[in-house]
């Protein structure tokens, strides 16, 4: 029963995820032709800026409260008053984010208009606090997540086609893209009395969370500045039409890791209630198997999307677009060292209490994005940024890896590798060969997708790969428990 609920949370917690980049990927090619280059390029450069001030809110809760609440989920009084613990010091940290970024607007923005656009972004300060998503997450409730979420989410995609119509409403396009996160967050913060009892908390109960999240929140930090940093510097250093190339970029890379990162979503709060009643064996097979899911799906989107960088951005954003297919090529390698980094870094390091060996891995990965942007930026722009991005993300891998002892990390990277291989070799010919055929943008991504996947899926298949087949078998089992109900 456990094993098909982890599917089922995997499948909710996909639809999630891709449903969290759908709106802004599906706008995109939309929005970027109204707004060209320079106004993609000034709301992305705002949002950077604004989840600095959000990850000092956020301190390191989302994912500290995800394994808090894991651990105490059969206890209902436990679980009552460590909600209001982790709950007050998030409302606390909202209220000291909001007068640094009053100061910063007041003292650091002249532009009327653009503090007015950080003013609609810094909405996400307040509803991220009280969202409390990471309750929601530690107990499971991705069915519940998934369908609030896409309400919101549709109700925002629908504003958007029907608000932006001139160069001049990318404050109109601001609003709507923080509209489905504030609408869902509400809905959390209504529902929270579904868990919450009226017993008084205790200062020193609150105060004993602080030093877990203080690493979390060095560690939202780190990763912060190698995944924000890039629009930062691009920003100051070139002009808003690289960052604007850059954003068309990031927001690929983006939807492909949601996807590849989905069954992490669901890990952490299994893995941490695995660890928390000493259930080892189970913790290390569902990681093996998570490895093997990443490897299956993240290499074959680096490799396909590599191969049709200017197709995927001439499709996304138009001509004018077509210089981010070089930093996209660049950076779709991070979506497999991300992917993996993700798994050993986040769902086995954190259950296991060893926080701060994932916040070094992610400090070292910072420095060297900082440094490798002060030169690359300076000379290739964005796509500079791009192959910062990629190089530090394999240093933190790197480092991840050397915290485990050999033994571990080899039986975790022991799967079957001849038919990913081999699938990925023959579907990446197949591809080049549609590619060669085909004149028109459109039919062209779409045959070389089908030829890529098609013959990818099909020798998994023939090669009989572990998690395919098991796949193929949940299918069928699902599909006659239908038959026989009817």
């Amino acid at each position: 029963m456990e094993k098909i609920s982890l599917k089922k949370n995997f499948i909710m917690n996909c639809i999630l995820t891709v449903s969290s980049l759908a709106v802004p990927f599906v706008t995109f090619p939309y929005v970027s032709r109204i707004l060209l280059p320079e106004g993609i390029g000034r709301v992305s450069f705002a949002t950077s800026v604004i989840n600095y001030f959000l990850i000092f809110v956020q301190l390191g809760i989302p994912t500290y409260g995800i394994r808090a609440i894991a651990q105490v989920r059969d206890n209902r009084r436990d679980l009552s008053q460590r909600i209001k613990e982790i709950l007050l010091i998030n409302i606390f940290t909202c209220f000291i984010g909001y007068l640094f970024l009053a100061v910063f607007l007041m003292f650091g923005i002249s532009d009327h208009e653009y503090r007015l656009l950080y003013c609609i972004l810094g909405i996400t300060l307040l509803t991220d606090s009280l969202g409390v998503e990471w309750l929601y997450k530690g107990l499971e409730q991705y069915r519940y997540m998934t369908i609030r979420s896409l309400f919101f989410k549709f109700l925002s995609l629908m504003g958007i086609f029907l608000f932006v119509k001139e160069k001049q409403d990318y404050l109109v396009y601001a609003f709507f893209s923080v509209f489905a996160s504030a609408g869902s967050n509400l809905c959390n913060f209504i529902m929270i009395h579904k868990y919450v009892d009226r017993e008084k908390i205790k200062i020193r109960d609150t105060i004993k969370h602080l030093k877990p999240i203080l690493y979390f929140l060095a560690m939202s930090v780190a990763i912060t500045v190698y995944t924000n940093l890039d629009n930062i510097m691009l920003g100051v250093v070139t002009d808003d039409v690289q960052v604007g190339y850059y954003s068309a970029v990031v927001k690929v890379r983006s939807l492909l890791l949601s996807i590849v990162t989905a069954l992490g979503g669901v890990l952490l709060p299994r893995t941490s209630y695995y660890i928390e009643r000493g259930f080892y064996d189970e913790f290390y097979k569902v990681c093996r198997k998570a490895f093997h899911f990443i490897c299956l799906l993240a290499i074959p989107l680096t490799i396909f999307f590599m191969l049709t960088a200017e197709l995927c951005v001439y499709i996304l954003a138009g001509e004018e677009f077509l210089p981010a297919a070089k930093p996209l090529r660049w950076i779709m390698p991070t979506v497999f060292l991300v992917g993996v980094s993700n798994l050993i870094g986040v769902q086995m390091l954190i259950p296991l209490h060893k926080e701060k060996k994932s916040f070094q891995s992610v400090l070292i990965g910072a420095i060297v994005n900082f440094i490798l942007n002060t030169f690359l930026i300076t000379n290739f722009k964005a796509s500079g940024a791009a192959l910062a991005t990629t190089v530090a993300e394999a240093v933190v891998l790197i480092v991840q890896i050397k915290t485990f002892e050999k033994k571990s990390i080899r039986e975790l990277f022991c799967i079957n590798w001849k038919p990913v291989l081999f699938g990925n070799f023959f579907g990446a010919l197949a591809c080049k060969g549609v590619m060669c055929l085909l004149d028109n943008v459109y039919i062209c991504f779409l045959g070389a997708g089908a030829m890529y996947w098609g013959i990818y899926a099909l020798l998994l298949w023939l090669k009989k790969d572990e998690v395919i087949v098991e796949a193929i078998e949940s299918c069928t089992c699902f599909l006659k428990k239908k038959i026989n109900r009817r």
